[in-house]
């Protein structure tokens, strides 16, 4: 039996969440969901997570902020952000802590898996 990745789904949008959850488990991800960065933080301190999809704004630690706690917790994590908003400097800082891509809302769903 093959195992699967767990994937850790962070947007304060709970429609967003929906339709990644069952995107990534149609193609065999386990999936856990967190509406905000401190949510997704006591997560990734209890449970193995191979791949986090962080959303850059939301109410509280933004993505850059929870990306730099998660990082610290778990270094090796790979980790994403997704943003309908381009900015330069906090898309700067995410790349400098380490994330892997900058992924654009609207989200291009084959690219992603």
């Amino acid at each position: 039996m093959e195992d699967k990745l767990d994937v850790l789904i962070i947007d304060d949008d709970v429609g967003i969440c929906e339709t990644l959850a069952d995107i990534f488990t149609i193609v065999n991800f386990h999936v856990i969901i967190a509406h905000n960065g401190n949510t997704a933080i006591d997560i990734i301190k209890q449970k193995h997570v191979d791949v986090a999809l962080i959303d850059m704004r939301m109410p509280g630690l933004s993505g850059v902020e929870t990306l730099e706690q998660i990082k610290k917790i778990r270094p090796k994590i790979k980790a994403y952000i997704m943003t309908a908003y381009a900015n330069d400097s906090l898309l700067q800082e995410a790349k400098t802590l380490g994330v892997i891509d900058i992924l654009f809302k609207p989200l291009n769903i084959t690219s992603l898996i």
